[in-house]
């Protein structure tokens, strides 16, 4: 871990720790540290902005996917499909790191 904290210190703005933060994750991941996965992926969804509960039960899980299923009802799959690419960079690290979460 101590090859992590270099390019981590040396970094001029959170966008250029992304990769290292990527790297550590999957060490954490493969190493089984799953909290420890978990715990850096919120750190960096909340650094990138987003809001990430502390708190994550089945009531808030249940409540979350039915908003999306509601958002998602009346749209068809050649629409989604069309839909523009994500260009947001920020919005793409911070789905990555969910995905990094969630698969851990």
């Amino acid at each position: 871990l101590s090859n992590i904290q270099e390019p981590l210190r040396m970094a001029r703005c959170f966008a250029d720790k992304l990769n290292t933060y990527h790297t550590l994750v999957r060490y954490l991941k493969a190493t089984g540290d799953l909290r420890g996965v978990i715990e850096k992926c919120k750190h960096v969804v909340s650094e990138l902005s987003d809001d990430f509960p502390d708190q994550i039960d089945e009531a808030l899980f249940r409540e979350e996917t039915r908003r999306v299923e509601q958002l998602l009802k009346d749209k068809s799959e050649a629409e989604l499909i069309s839909l523009p690419k994500m260009t947001d960079e920020r919005k793409i690290a911070s789905m990555q790191f969910l995905n990094h979460a969630l698969s851990s």
